[in-house]
């Protein structure tokens, strides 16, 4: 018995000191362990936070940055705006010098475009490049010195009405034989009438400015004549006209203010 009680009593010893020495381990790794599993459970949580974080700087940074976008913006905008002013008055320039050779005889002042109104229909505002109201009446020709129209009522921006503007009317010659009749517009479109009866003008003619009417000066070229068909009515004959000139893509106009010598 006693030597069974010496080995229980060894055992137990054995027992105890192996419990208390991984208690002590335990003891001292547990910090290292336990930190290390707390870190790594809360890694997501702290990516979420710094992404967060991260959002909220950009939005409250947001409203600046769209500030300093719409600034630069308007400041593209400015300069383009400029480069095409720039460049429309070298155009411009470049096809008075133009027209100038072509007719010798015209007085002729740029017109810059100012704007278009849908509402207007067809027709557009004009200003002089040398400042001043637009005088009313007069012809405005395109860069190959074809006519587009005439000034409405004088004002600093001119109103022009294009050929097939229902208020345009203008005294004309057509075909070789300068056949009178007056281009008006008509539905939409341009249209020589009241020419006689018995005209030789014929589809392809050329039609020009008489002159007849005092302020616009003879001989601009303004379309070309479609077959003339008589009208009951009046007794003579009206044709559609294919303008030659160009009002609705042209940023150049000229105004013809006289003719030169009378």
């Amino acid at each position: 018995m006693a030597v069974d009680t010496r080995k229980k009593s060894k055992l137990t010893r054995w027992a105890v000191g192996t419990l208390l020495g991984a208690g002590l381990c335990a003891w001292a790794f547990w910090p290292v362990q336990t930190a290390r599993v707390f870190r790594t459970g809360l890694l997501p949580v702290r990516m979420l936070a710094a992404r967060t974080w991260d959002g909220w700087d950009q939005l409250w940074e947001a409203p600046g940055r769209v500030r300093e976008l719409e600034e630069e913006n308007a400041r593209l905008v400015s300069q383009l705006a400029q480069a095409q002013q720039s460049l429309a008055r070298m155009e411009s320039r470049t096809g008075l010098e133009a027209l100038e050779q072509q007719f010798p005889q015209l007085e002729l002042a740029e017109l810059w475009l100012v704007g278009r109104d849908p509402a207007l229909g067809a027709r557009f505002w004009v200003a002089l490049a040398q400042g001043g109201s637009v005088p009313e009446g007069m012809a405005v020709v395109d860069r190959q010195g074809y006519l587009v129209g005439i000034t409405g009522k004088g004002e600093e921006q001119g109103l022009v009405l294009p050929l097939t503007d229902p208020a345009f009317s203008v005294p004309c010659w057509a075909g070789e034989s300068r056949e009178s009749g007056w281009v008006t517009g008509r539905e939409g479109k341009a249209a020589v009438t009241d020419l006689p009866r018995d005209t030789p003008a014929k589809e392809g003619d050329l039609v020009i400015t008489s002159g007849l009417s005092g302020e616009i000066p003879q001989g601009i070229p303004v379309g070309i004549l479609e077959t003339p068909e008589l009208d009951p009515a009046s007794g003579t004959r009206t044709g559609t006209l294919t303008s030659l000139g160009d009002w609705e893509g042209e940023r150049c106009f000229y105004l013809v203010t006289g003719v030169k010598n009378g």
